[in-house]
């Protein structure tokens, strides 16, 4: 999604020449080969990394890492009424 964004980001930045998703991720490969930091502090070099061997972190937010959520399932036994309104016609068989 990082990566996405900053496509996006540099496709919609007026005046840079990047107008294709193409030209977007060979910019963002120069500018990580070439030690650059995204203006949100990130490295670029961070955005092209394997980081799915951590959990992501708020505190240490710049290190990456995947995200993960907690699934709370709780069963509870609902009843539930549905009105409708319906029309009924007899017909002749």
């Amino acid at each position: 999604l990082t990566i996405q964004g900053t496509v996006i980001e540099l496709i919609l930045t007026p005046d840079n020449g990047i107008t294709t998703e193409a030209e977007a991720m060979t910019a963002i490969i120069a500018l990580a080969t070439a030690g650059q930091t995204h203006p949100g502090g990130v490295l670029y070099s961070t955005l092209l990394t394997d980081d799915s061997d951590h959990d992501f972190a708020l505190a240490s937010a710049l290190d990456g890492g995947k995200l993960t959520y907690v699934i709370n399932n709780v069963c509870i036994p609902v009843n539930e009424l549905i009105d409708f309104k319906s029309t009924w016609d007899k017909h002749a068989h």
